[in-house]
């Protein structure tokens, strides 16, 4: 699933299409979601799809023109 996220006077706000200094969420994502995003956002796929590796670790990525959290929660 993604969720793009803006903040705003309001607080975060949902919006439907990417723009600058958008939160992108993803979770769980399903087929191809990850495609679209790497060619949309010009990222490479490995560098989107490595969070799914349960073994990967909390990290954050910072490249010239985006950055990476990657937040791992422990589910009950």
């Amino acid at each position: 699933m993604v969720t793009i996220l803006k903040s705003t006077q309001n607080g975060l706000v949902e919006i439907n299409e990417i723009q600058t200094g958008c939160w992108i969420n993803v979770t769980n994502p399903q087929n191809g979601e990850l495609d679209s995003l790497s060619k949309q956002l010009k990222i490479p796929i490995d560098i989107l799809d490595d969070p799914m590796d349960i073994i990967e670790s909390s990290r954050i990525e910072v490249e010239e023109e985006w950055t990476l959290v990657v937040i791992r929660v422990p589910r009950f």
